[in-house]
């Protein structure tokens, strides 16, 4: 505080007529904000220990932005727990700004609920930097059983709160926004992204079977052994091919997929023959143009998407899916 104000006091000698001087430091604005967030949950005292905080963050913003969405999200912080991130960003050996975020990332990230964690590193099998839509992120936590409540309207509005929270503390970045305010879609952020794939492989919701750039077909539990040079209209070609771990699965997300024309119109037959324990079936923005009756075949379903398909709305007057929340 001692070398701000003597800065303070050498910029005022520059101004002419005598003023104040204009600050637009990225740490004053960040430690004004932070002040204001906890003004109310915190002892006077205290705001040395968030200019030091915010001061370790060598002026990163996405650093110091992660910091005060934390405080948003959670302004009755302890000194203790200020205390003990402060010494963890003072002791980072080589003050390389990826250690600092990762140790306030891993801030942000201790506070959350088991199940929004659960939530947060499933975004790991997705694409970084790739928009990913809302309802399709509170579908798939949904079946995967990784929010869970007393029934299914509870459910989604418990995940659909972890959406907000995650938006709110900066782990997620909105990527299209509604008329009324409310994010449509996402975007993660490489450092997030990061820190979020070393955590799922270490719990074992990113297999180490399954190539990166597949993963975000299927669910996260599923035992396939797909190498990176696989391609997933090649899988689908084989499916019949398969061994019984196909049947176990019970999310399959192709949307955008445009291997549903002409000579393979037989494969959703054979999904829908093979994999019968589907609870998530997405084929929006697909080529497909027909639903086959063997789609009844799927009684554990719970969402289907067909939107931005040319599959006429007649062509669903057959389908029965006794468990469908979501059509």
């Amino acid at each position: 505080m001692l070398t701000f104000e003597v800065n303070r006091a050498e910029a005022r000698q520059y101004c002419w007529p005598q003023r104040e001087p204009i600050d637009y430091s990225l740490l004053g604005l960040y430690c004004d904000t932070a002040l204001e967030l906890t003004k109310m949950e915190m002892a006077e005292d205290s705001w040395q220990i968030l200019h030091d905080i915010l001061d370790n963050c060598k002026s990163n913003e996405f650093c110091m932005k992660i910091f005060v969405h934390a405080l948003y999200a959670n302004p009755k912080r302890s000194s203790e727990e200020l205390c003990k991130l402060c010494k963890a960003l003072q002791q980072v050996s080589d003050n390389s700004m990826n250690n600092i975020a990762k140790k306030m990332l891993k801030f942000t990230y201790s506070d959350l609920p088991k199940d929004y964690k659960l939530c947060l590193m499933y975004l790991a099998i997705f694409p970084r930097r790739q928009p990913i839509r809302r309802s399709t992120l509170i579908g798939r936590w949904v079946v995967e059983g990784l929010v869970t409540k007393e029934d299914w309207e509870s459910t989604v509005r418990h995940a659909n709160q972890c959406f907000d929270v995650l938006v709110t503390r900066w782990l997620v970045y909105p990527a299209d926004t509604s008329s009324t305010g409310q994010v449509k879609s996402c975007v993660i952020g490489d450092q997030v992204h990061g820190f979020i794939t070393k955590i799922a492989r270490k719990h074992g919701i990113l297999g180490k079977r399954l190539s990166h750039h597949l993963a975000r077909y299927f669910s996260i539990f599923n035992h396939l052994r797909l190498h990176s040079s696989d391609r997933i209209d090649k899988f689908f070609s084989k499916l019949f091919e398969e061994s019984s771990r196909v049947s176990l699965i019970k999310v399959l997300d192709l949307e955008g997929c445009q291997f549903f024309g002409g000579k393979n119109q037989h494969y959703l037959k054979d999904i829908c023959s093979k994999m019968l324990l589907l609870k998530y079936l997405s084929l929006r923005g697909t080529n497909l143009t027909k639903l086959p009756s063997e789609i009844n075949n799927l009684r554990e379903l719970e969402i289907l998407d067909i939107r931005q398909t040319n599959v006429p709305a007649p062509a669903t007057v057959h389908v029965i899916l006794l468990k469908s929340k979501r059509f």
